[in-house]
């Protein structure tokens, strides 16, 4: 139990806090800031920064629905 709280802790301190919050667009941050940084340097990052932008924008249009038809039932 330790070591999967440990890793998980680990891979959440490595892989959110020191990458992803140093992707910075001129103040900016998240998915679509690193897509403004990739497309011109790597055209092939520019698919997964779409699909990342895309589940975001999914994600906070789904989660209100869900959570407004649980409250109702």
């Amino acid at each position: 139990v330790s070591l999967v709280f440990w890793t998980m802790t680990l891979l959440t301190t490595v892989k959110y806090v020191l990458i992803a919050l140093n992707a910075d667009n001129h103040g900016e941050g998240g998915i679509f800031s690193l897509f403004a940084l990739v497309r011109h340097r790597a055209r092939w990052l520019v698919i997964p920064a779409m699909i990342g932008g895309a589940a975001l924008l999914a994600d906070g249009a789904l989660t209100p629905a869900v959570t407004v038809t649980t409250a109702i039932e």
